[in-house]
């Protein structure tokens, strides 16, 4: 999975102490982080976006202009990215009565 490179926007994903960056780092993720202490804006996603396998993101702007930048720029002729949306909840629900 080498050269997997992955958006990380949410400044408490990557100040927050744990495991869950060492697990994507062993992984083979390269983790990218975002470079604002801020949420990114609609222009800055889709500048950032491109060249990235993936993305974890918190409420900055995942727009369809965004994505199609994520997606023309891992295009070629023998490959079609796809791009999931996915929610998660942490801790997850069923940790507390």
């Amino acid at each position: 999975m080498a050269g997997v490179r992955v958006l990380v926007t949410p400044r408490a994903f990557l100040d927050l102490e744990g495991e869950h960056l060492t697990i994507l780092k062993q992984a083979g993720y390269e983790i990218i982080a975002n470079p604002r202490p801020r949420t990114l804006t609609e222009d800055e996603m889709a500048a950032y976006i491109v060249g990235m396998d993936g993305i974890i993101v918190g409420d900055d702007p995942v727009t369809h202009r965004v994505l199609d930048r994520a997606t023309a720029s891992k295009s070629s002729p023998n490959s079609a990215p796809t791009w999931t949306t996915s929610t998660w909840t942490w801790p997850p629900r069923d940790t507390f009565p």
